[in-house]
């Protein structure tokens, strides 16, 4: 139970992965008109991500299928988990839902293509103050006659801005509302105030479901690392109080065995004598062997 590498992107997949959760995000969160049409039974989430490697840090991204009246379409919510907003993500979006249809064009050797829904998703630490469509980065694209504007690819996404500054309602059953309160106010700095959205998240999850309360509790710890422990503990219920102390003493106990394997790794290059080694780190003589495999 190691602090996890990526944890927005894991929480937002875990969370978003449950289609109870993306269902009732729906019902809450999508315009009627859209709600009117598309078939929620029908939502199934698809394999893959779009998302350059060295953009995994930034965003995450789920693609549901979904039927939306006669037709076939898509869901597609882009997170963007930087600490400051991204200006040219209307291009983002664009490059990712091309690759949608062009690998639904490749896999299905088809001759239409399905409509995609874009939702971005933001809970970064500045406020986003607008969202740009693609005429909107056109100089002068509103002084051109139609007949020019029509070589501009332009399209609307749907924006929720779940950031401290962002003021969207948090609404729906516990798990969501547990995810959006958290979304809030993972990056805020008052801890006073961060400590009373973990005692939320704790009356909202105990008992609804344990199991994605360890989750939020290890995506916690993950991200702050100035948190203190012994002050939660005292704010938590009793068994919220249980299972938090139980993951940090988990998370401690593998850092410090990982700080040791590192430690003996220097040490065997360093030739030391291997009993000396396992006294240094409490590592037994089978752990220094897998390590010396491994070097």
């Amino acid at each position: 139970m190691d602090r996890i590498n990526h944890p927005h992107d894991k929480l937002f997949k875990e969370t978003f992965g449950d289609l109870d959760v993306t269902t009732n995000f729906m019902h809450h969160y999508l315009p009627e008109e859209i709600l009117d049409i598309i078939n929620i039974d029908t939502l199934a989430p698809q394999n893959g991500s779009f998302i350059e490697s060295e953009l995994k840090d930034s965003y995450s991204d789920l693609l549901f299928h979904v039927q939306m009246g006669n037709e076939e379409g898509y869901l597609y919510f882009l997170f963007e988990h930087k600490s400051y907003p991204a200006k040219d993500i209307t291009f983002q979006l664009l490059g990712y839902m091309l690759q949608i249809w062009g690998n639904h064009v490749k896999k299905e050797k088809a001759e239409t293509l399905p409509i995609i829904i874009p939702i971005l998703f933001y809970h970064g630490e500045q406020k986003w103050e607008e969202t740009k469509k693609v005429s909107d980065w056109i100089g002068g694209y509103h002084q051109f006659p139609e007949s020019i504007q029509k070589y501009v690819p332009d399209y609307d996404f749907m924006y929720y801005n779940f950031s401290f500054e962002g003021g969207e309602e948090v609404k729906g059953k516990p798990k969501l509302q547990a995810y959006l309160e958290l979304s809030k106010h993972i990056f805020i700095k008052d801890m006073e105030t961060f400590l009373e959205v973990m005692m939320t998240v704790d009356e909202l999850l105990n008992k609804y479901d344990p199991s994605y309360f360890d989750t939020v509790m290890i995506y916690i710890l993950s991200i702050r690392d100035n948190l203190p422990v012994e002050t939660v503990k005292e704010r938590l219920t009793i068994e919220g109080r249980k299972r938090f102390m139980s993951i940090a003493e988990k998370i401690r106990s593998e850092g410090m065995k990982e700080n040791s394997i590192k430690v003996a790794k220097k040490l065997l290059l360093l030739k030391m004598d291997e009993k000396q080694i396992m006294e240094a780190t409490d590592l037994t003589a089978e752990e220094i062997e897998q390590i010396k495999k491994e070097l």
